[in-house]
């Protein structure tokens, strides 16, 4: 009886941490874009021209998106496509 109860909490806690990893995976992988974006918005602040190349990167990196109760538009700040 304690060996079928300790072997089920065994696999609810692998379980948990599969989750948890994926979790962290996937967190650590929205920092890396979140810190690319900040990278390429630093290039695109204050610039005296506007630039084919600096034009085509800001299209290139803005999404539409749908965000509730706004309906669609357009998101460069918060949205990164990478």
């Amino acid at each position: 009886m304690l060996s079928g109860k300790y072997q089920s909490e065994q696999a609810e806690l692998d379980e948990k941490i599969e989750r948890l990893q994926s979790a962290i995976a996937t967190e650590s992988q929205n920092a890396a874009n979140a810190e690319k974006w900040i990278a390429l918005m630093k290039e695109c602040v204050n610039p005296t021209e506007l630039t084919a190349e600096l034009l085509n990167t800001l299209i290139e990196k803005s999404q539409p998106v749908m965000k509730k109760g706004y309906g669609l538009h357009y998101c460069s700040s918060f949205c990164p496509v990478f």
